[in-house]
């Protein structure tokens, strides 16, 4: 799943109801193409692995903007942590807004403007968008924003891939 340049996503103006979640670590800049990285990475940091967040942000450059990113993302995930497991959803049968309590998916979403060029991180009924100061939860009004921008609004129409990553709780930092 190659991550296509598109329009940059940056928000500002976000409904005081849904800016409830945890803060995003990862901030996307205007004209950066970090969403798949930034939102994982954010994601990771909210559920306690911090190490494997942080090693993700400081190699964020090794792994976007390329025609490979996702793939990139993949492996490099896979290198750092052998409980970095995923499996590829089948987007089909998956329902973005019913997604486990604990499950860790990263998802390329599409607007119905038909643009598919961004990626968020979906934790149980959270969602880590880079764009976005804090978590949105999971409803179709913060999807809708996710494929929106302050300039031009739609709506999500759909998931054009997916991975769910199945142990991830191995990597969260111990405190000793």
């Amino acid at each position: 799943m190659a991550i296509p340049p598109g329009d940059d996503i940056i928000h500002t103006n976000v409904p005081d109801a849904l800016q409830t979640g945890p803060v995003i670590k990862y901030r996307q800049k205007e004209g950066e193409k970090t969403c798949l990285v930034y939102s994982f990475g954010s994601a990771l940091y909210y559920v306690g692995a911090r190490q494997l967040s942080s090693e993700l942000y400081r190699c964020s450059k090794l792994i976007i903007e390329q025609h490979d990113t996702f793939k990139k993302f993949l492996s490099f995930l896979q290198t750092r942590s052998r409980h970095m497991n995923f499996k590829v959803l089948k987007v089909s049968k998956w329902n973005i807004l019913e997604n486990g309590d604990e499950d860790l998916v990263v998802a390329m979403i599409r607007g119905i403007d038909g643009k598919e060029d961004h990626c968020v991180t979906i934790l149980g009924k959270l969602i880590f968008d880079s764009n976005f100061e804090k978590a949105l939860p999971l409803c179709r009004e913060a999807l809708d924003l996710c494929c929106s921008s302050d300039t031009k609004k739609t709506s999500f129409d759909s998931v054009v891939a997916a991975r769910l990553f199945f142990d991830y709780k191995y990597n969260i930092d111990q405190k000793y």
